[in-house]
């Protein structure tokens, strides 16, 4: 089995425990290498620069922006164009999206294209999060880790009965 994750910043900070969870697995061997790839090392491998964008690189000031200095900056300066192009190489590559709660818009966004692009998207809720109708867009949602895991490593579904 291979299981080529993505995710992107959640508040959460669960992937790196995630991971490990993961590669501790028996089951997610695959002949002598383990099955699952964090996105981050993959795009290193590909010597691809990821630092996560800092708008405060690009201006800082950048807390005043009006909307269409916003908008200005995300689509000329190359710190956004840079931070973009390394997020979107890393979703074209993984073929499982994993948004961690709670998690910022970006994060959000991110999950929502790779359903759209026919990936295998899971969420993992969070306690005290508020309740989103349009997690049903995502193929799996979980509650814990552990149930996260078996969704992720036995093909398990927490959605039963549900489209």
């Amino acid at each position: 089995m291979s299981l080529e994750m993505y995710e992107g910043m959640s508040k959460a900070d669960l992937m790196p425990l995630l991971v490990q969870e993961l590669n501790a697995l028996d089951k997610l061997e695959d002949s002598k290498e383990k099955a699952v790839a964090e996105w981050k090392d993959k795009i290193k491998e590909q010597e691809l620069h990821i630092s996560g964008i800092r708008w405060g690189d690009m201006d800082s000031n950048w807390t005043a922006w009006t909307p269409e200095q916003y908008r200005d900056a995300l689509i000329s300066h190359p710190v956004a164009s840079h931070g973009f192009l390394s997020d979107f190489r890393a979703m074209q590559w993984a073929d499982t999206c994993v948004l961690l709660l709670p998690s910022g818009r970006s994060a959000h966004l991110e999950a929502g294209w790779m359903a759209g692009a026919g990936k295998r998207t899971v969420v993992l809720l969070a306690p005290g999060q508020d309740p989103e109708l349009m997690n049903l867009l995502l193929d799996d949602i979980c509650v814990s880790v552990d149930e996260l895991l078996k969704v992720l490593v036995e093909g398990a579904t927490a959605k039963q009965g549900l489209p």
